[in-house]
């Protein structure tokens, strides 16, 4: 394990392909890759508001992101994975292989390392939205009506916020944020414009990159 955190690569190691994937080392840390895909006007799919994570690390634990709710966990836009056994022998497995790559590759996603290390992934992603609008909810909010209103946000279908996130406080008292991508610093999306209620304009923000 030691080993595997001091081989972090100076940088991302990845190569983007025709199809809109993106193979890249299973080593290489998420914020990296994230920062270096927005220079080609991509982005991941399921993107966790922690990024100091390894991908390898990330799709062993299932990947789940802000985004989720849109997009599923980080291992649903897994097209492909390179997995080194504990023999030490690589081997690329997909989920239409015709032999035990296809199980091999479904046990090793969210399997915790049990089934081999991820040297490889070929991943989906999707176009880069740099700005996220976020509306933020947190008078007098408790644990549970958050995770009511995180739930009713999530299965809204086309009206569902871009990003969702909640927190609870040391004190108990709970909030919750609803975000909308945009391209544009200026140009909200109407999805927003169109909600009701809106929170107090202090608990509303544009920011860039938010994670």
């Amino acid at each position: 394990l030691i080993a595997l955190i001091n081989n972090r690569p100076p940088a991302p190691e990845f190569d983007l392909t025709e199809r809109g994937t993106v193979i890249v080392s299973g080593r290489t840390r998420l914020n990296d890759l994230e920062q270096a895909l927005h220079g080609y006007g991509r982005s991941l799919p399921a993107l966790p508001a922690l990024q100091f994570v390894s991908v390898g690390g990330w799709l062993s634990a299932g990947g789940y992101g802000l985004r989720s709710h849109k997009h599923g966990a980080g291992i649903d836009s897994v097209r492909r994975l390179h997995l080194i056994g504990s023999e030490g022998v690589g081997r690329w497995c997909a989920p239409d292989d015709p032999d035990d790559g296809a199980d091999l590759f479904r046990y090793a996603l969210g399997g915790f390392g049990a089934f081999g290390v991820i040297d490889q992934a070929e991943l989906l992603t999707i176009p880069y939205q740099p700005y996220t609008t976020m509306l933020f909810y947190d008078d007098g909010i408790t644990p549970v009506a958050m995770c009511e209103a995180l739930i009713s946000q999530a299965t809204a279908g086309e009206n569902a916020p871009d990003v969702l996130r909640g927190w609870i406080l040391p004190s108990g008292a709970a909030g919750f944020g609803l975000g909308f991508e945009h391209a544009q610093r200026d140009t909200l999306p109407q999805s927003l414009r169109q909600r009701d209620p809106l929170p107090r304009e202090e608990k509303i923000g544009t920011f860039e990159d938010y994670q």
